[in-house]
């Protein structure tokens, strides 16, 4: 999986981590992401949800962005469904194929 995200890294998307909870504070985790995402965020430290509209306001803020420029890629429906509701532009994840040809639409 984390092929994937290089692959869309080297295409030239800046790329940030959205985790329900702190899988970031693993150490060895922590050191392979850190070269993948260029900023990581946890909605639990962020005392907010996934499911929450106002966290990728947040998020989108704090990268300098304006949320509808933001693309959200995740598997849960919930997720994506809040992340549509606060603006955001969204993509199913499936399959690494399925995003690419969908990624490649949206240029």
């Amino acid at each position: 999986m984390l092929d994937f995200y290089k692959e869309l890294k080297g295409i030239g998307y800046p790329l940030y981590l959205f985790t329900s909870d702190e899988i970031q504070d693993d150490l060895e985790l922590h050191s392979v992401l850190v070269t993948v995402f260029d900023k990581i965020f946890s909605a639990k430290q962020m005392g907010l949800t996934k499911a929450d509209p106002y966290a990728f306001e947040v998020i989108a803020k704090n990268v300098n962005a304006d949320v509808k420029d933001i693309l959200f890629i995740d598997d849960a429906q919930k997720y994506l469904t809040a992340a549509n509701d606060a603006g955001c532009q969204t993509i199913q994840f499936i399959s690494n194929d399925q995003v690419l040809r969908q990624l490649h639409g949206l240029k």
